[in-house]
């Protein structure tokens, strides 16, 4: 997943922006959407990469 924003990270190194953040991603949102499991999941990514 992370070769699709290859573009954009060489653009924040370029700029002087080195550290890459961990990728967080929802994956079948259409089918079987599970929003409130979504949430609690971003949230502990956040608490995870943020402390």
């Amino acid at each position: 997943m992370d070769g699709v924003y290859l573009h954009f990270h060489k653009a924040n190194e370029f700029i002087g922006m080195t550290e890459r953040l961990p990728t967080f991603i929802c994956n079948d949102v259409i089918k079987s959407p599970d929003v409130p499991k979504y949430i609690a999941d971003y949230k502990a990514h956040l608490n995870r990469v943020f402390g």
